[in-house]
């Protein structure tokens, strides 16, 4: 069974994340009107909704969240409530994907064919999004202690970088103070959106209770996160240069270089970071989103195990590769419009998970 430890590693995987997720792209657009503000803001809000929903979901033992819902929702409201929540777990999952293949062209191999590297990583999702909920949470244990080396070393390069400018995040730091909105605290939040898949990974947890305690346990890497996604950027690139990279963490990356090593630039090993950790974060997701469709199949009792998941794979493969003919300036609005449907899908989420347990009776 998993233990305390690995709920936080579900938190830290989001968090690290957001790179992918232009959530640091989202934040620079907002750097000199209230990004500052929506930040702090985030910090409660993502918190409260963390604790609130943790705590419920650890109270249905063997039995998920979806499950409860479908369960206790009248039949014409457990279909939409429940595919809503599905589809924010899918593109969760297919915008990394999307943003991934990108990257990929982009910066590392820019002849290959974007359907091939897709199909590629596609393979190694599904497959691996089948297993179990436990397997699942040791294999991101194990790929998270071995990586995380590499982001300190990352952070350690750029911010001792000759190049980097204090004056240029200062200047940040001191200017996003304004009215905050609901783009930019959408963006912020979601370094904390990792415990929302608690809704389907509680069944491997025993014996785990979130105290306020632990709230600081997230709270403080959660902040310094936010900080380092929107600043270390701002630092290397400038604070008008920054607009104008699509990934401002991989241009970054680019513009180190290491010295006495294998490779010359710092991007190869960013890359080799990122594509760990984007990989995992998808498989976590459409775990969850695989338990949700397939608790919606109709005739699902006459179907057989395989052909239910045959189906599934299918309905998640085929819109992932038909969503590659977008091109990079549709992929970033709908990367940024996701990020604001997430943050209405989570707060549902709590309120749903707070009822599901409330309730009392079942149809």
């Amino acid at each position: 069974m998993a233990g305390s430890r690995h709920f936080f590693y579900l938190v830290l995987l989001n968090a690290l994340i957001n790179v992918i997720n232009n959530v640091p792209r989202t934040l620079i657009n907002h750097r000199f009107q209230d990004v500052m503000t929506s930040l702090v803001l985030s910090v409660p809000v993502g918190l409260l909704m963390l604790y609130f929903t943790s705590r419920s979901v650890m109270k249905l033992r063997d039995e998920t969240l979806p499950e409860r819902l479908y369960r206790l929702l009248p039949h014409w409201a457990a279909l939409p409530v429940l595919l809503g929540f599905a589809f924010v777990w899918y593109m969760a999952g297919a915008i990394t994907l999307l943003s991934f293949v990108d990257i990929t062209l982009r910066y590392i191999s820019p002849d290959m064919s974007k359907y091939l590297v897709m199909s590629g990583f596609l393979a190694v999702v599904i497959c691996s999004a089948r297993m179990k909920s436990y397997s699942i949470l040791f294999a991101l244990e194990t790929l998270t202690v071995l990586m995380v080396p590499f982001m300190m070393y990352f952070l350690g390069k750029t911010v001792l970088n000759p190049d980097f400018s204090w004056d240029a995040i200062l200047k940040t730091v001191r200017s996003g103070w304004g009215t905050p909105t609901f783009e930019a605290l959408s963006a912020a939040t979601f370094i904390f959106t990792g415990y929302t898949n608690m809704a389907v990974f509680h069944r491997a947890f025993r014996g785990f209770k979130l105290k306020l305690a632990h709230l600081w346990l997230i709270a403080i890497p959660g902040v310094l996160t936010l900080l380092t996604s929107l600043l270390i950027p701002i630092g290397l690139l400038g604070t008008r240069g920054v607009e104008k990279h699509v990934y401002p963490w991989f241009s970054t990356a680019d513009s180190v270089h290491i010295e006495f090593f294998l490779v010359e630039r710092l991007v190869f090993v960013f890359y080799l970071f990122y594509i760990t950790m984007s990989l995992i974060s998808v498989i976590v997701h459409w775990h969850v989103a695989f338990h949700i469709v397939e608790l919606l199949l109709p005739f699902k009792q006459k179907l057989k195990s395989g052909a239910r998941s045959y189906i599934v794979i299918v309905s998640f493969a085929l819109p992932s590769l038909a969503m590659l003919m977008m091109d990079q300036q549709t992929l970033l609005h709908l990367a940024v419009m996701y990020l604001q449907i997430r943050f209405v899908g989570e707060f549902s989420l709590s309120v749903a998970a707070v009822w599901a347990v409330r309730r009392r009776w079942a149809r």
